[in-house]
């Protein structure tokens, strides 16, 4: 495996992460979208904030295992 394809693949789960990031912050920082979200899933406000949060820790999964070749 050559290294651009390594870089390019990390480089690819860090732009995914970023995106879905920036989405859970720019839902949670818009109180209509948060309304929104709150009545399509039947939750409280609060419990959607909470469940976005805690999605911006991980929102893609455990990050891809880095093979170090030295």
């Amino acid at each position: 495996m050559s290294l651009t394809i390594i870089v390019s693949f990390v480089c690819d789960s860090e732009w995914a992460v970023n995106i879905q990031r920036d989405s859970y912050a720019s839902y949670i920082g818009h109180a209509p979208l948060l309304s929104f979200f709150a009545v399509a899933e039947n939750e409280s406000i609060g419990r959607v904030r909470y469940t976005f949060m805690q999605k911006m820790l991980l929102p893609c999964g455990k990050p891809p295992d880095r093979d170090q070749e030295d």
